[in-house]
């Protein structure tokens, strides 16, 4: 309700950086191909024109920007009411064509049970694997992966679950951490 979601309508979410470089054009024009769509923004940053802008762009009362930024702990939360994540990486640059489960968007989002539509490279190929997302590149792929992940929504959702328990393993990871540091600092 506070996000003005209307009944029927499937909620596809933004969440960090918000540029042309995350995709946020992507996310936008999916508005113009479903009616049934509402695009909620959870933006690290967006400053007043960008605002502006947003506020006065086609399909704007199916847009929902918050207006300030959010904690760690109320971004993961408000991300389980979404129905669908984005996490695009179109940078060149390594450290972003590498990102994987470095990704706190993409991880935030399979931890919650939300699917996720996301950059086609092989850092996210899992994503396929586990049946939780799917890789795009273009409007036509990105517009294509939201009606196949929507038509089959419960399934996308329990496979987010299951690949965030079993291949991002937070909780493995940390204790395998703390192991290595524990040894580390005992030399």
């Amino acid at each position: 309700k506070q996000w003005g979601v209307k009944d029927g309508q499937f909620v596809l979410c933004f969440s960090g950086v918000c540029h042309l470089s995350t995709g946020i054009d992507l996310a936008l024009d999916a508005l113009d191909a479903r009616q049934d769509l509402a695009l909620v923004t959870q933006p690290v940053q967006v400053d007043g024109l960008t605002r502006f802008l947003i506020a006065r762009t086609r399909n704007a009362e199916r847009i929902f920007l918050q207006n300030q930024r959010l904690s760690w702990d109320e971004a993961w939360s408000t991300a389980a009411a979404a129905d669908v994540g984005v996490a695009i990486y179109r940078s060149q640059s390594p450290q972003f064509q590498h990102m994987g489960i470095s990704s706190n968007r993409l991880c935030m989002f399979l931890a919650m049970g939300v699917p996720v539509i996301v950059s086609k490279q092989p850092s996210f190929n899992f994503v396929n694997d586990f049946k939780c997302g799917i890789q795009v590149e273009t409007q036509d792929e990105f517009n294509e992966a939201l009606a196949t992940i929507l038509s089959d929504l419960d399934s996308y959702k329990a496979n987010a679950l299951r690949c965030a328990a079993e291949y991002i393993d937070a909780a493995g990871c940390y204790k395998n951490l703390r192991g290595s540091l524990s040894q580390v600092l005992a030399r």
